[in-house]
């Protein structure tokens, strides 16, 4: 059984289910034991959202578990300033809120997709780490690490390991002797580095890909930076992203999202489309709508 973790709330549930479009489409089961089984770590999800979720059945068949009701006071003493809520502290969890015999889990964030079959990063043998995950770009330093901080998107996790480190008690001290005017760029991520330290396998960019200036789309593609719902998002995968979308029982959900986004900036700042930048996303919107380009993945 290959294990799958999701840290989300109901607002991200559409987005979570474009990540599991993208993993099913690609993942040949060739066996009982390359099944998924995907486990839901929230807060709370609506029964309308897990029945959409699970209407992604009919692309591939897979297992299933919803652990509702986490209680965020778990997370008091992590500073998360500046994030939306603490969901994105469930993954801390998953050693010890997993079962016992989930020995080992591939967690993902929901602005991910993959575009390889996500068996080829299950094979990879972690039994010698507690977790196995991608360094961030050499530009992000952090003091102590060097080139060793990785990128929290994207974790295979060694439950076992881990259980045997005694993560649990490990992270939440470690929360705990915060001082209280500490703020942390990238809360779960930082916590999850300053508790594993340099025990953690180090794997190739393709498994977490976060440059926009990238050649080759075969991997497993984060848009960690621009999400590609802004309507005017200009990231270079933008339209690879909507065509997993299109697969999702919420379709029509992100032409609402694209135009939220638009209306959000324009009440930010009416006169934001004069930059270059923007100016010429929309030049290529009209040339898209009007017919002299094509765009086969568009999600309209």
């Amino acid at each position: 059984m290959i294990n799958i973790v999701f840290g989300l709330d109901d607002a991200y549930s559409k987005f979570c289910a474009v990540t599991i479009a993208s993993i099913l489409t690609h993942h040949k089961q060739t066996s009982p034991q390359d099944k998924i089984h995907f486990f839901f770590l929230a807060g709370n999800i609506s029964g309308e959202n897990q029945k959409k979720l699970l209407e992604l059945r009919d692309i591939q068949d897979f297992d299933y578990t919803f652990i509702n009701n986490i209680d965020n006071s778990i997370f008091k003493d992590i500073p998360i300033i500046g994030w939306n809520n603490y969901a994105l502290c469930y993954r801390l969890l998953i050693p010890e809120i997993l079962p016992d015999d989930v020995k080992k889990a591939i967690y993902l964030d929901c602005d991910i997709i993959v575009n390889i079959d996500i068996k080829d990063l299950w094979d990879i043998d972690i039994e010698n780490y507690l977790l196995a995950a991608v360094s961030m770009n050499a530009s992000t330093k952090h003091e102590g690490f060097e080139d060793s901080y990785f990128n929290s998107g994207v974790i295979v996790f060694n439950n076992c390991a881990l259980r045997e480190f005694n993560f649990e008690k490990k992270w939440r001290d470690y929360a705990a002797n915060l001082p209280k005017e500490t703020v942390l760029t990238f809360p779960d991520q930082d916590v999850l580095n300053y508790t594993v330290g340099k025990n953690a396998l180090l794997l190739p960019q393709k498994y977490n890909i976060i440059d926009e200036n990238i050649g080759n789309a075969k991997g497993i593609i984060h848009y960690a930076g621009r999400k590609p719902w802004g309507i005017l998002c200009a990231h270079p995968l933008k339209n690879l992203y909507f065509k997993y979308a299109k697969m999702t029982p919420y379709k029509k959900d992100f032409r609402f999202i694209r135009m939220r986004s638009f209306f959000k900036m324009i009440s930010k700042n009416p006169f934001f489309f004069f930059k270059k930048h923007y100016l010429r996303i929309i030049k290529n919107f009209i040339l898209l709508k009007i017919g002299f380009i094509k765009n086969s993945n568009s999600v309209d």
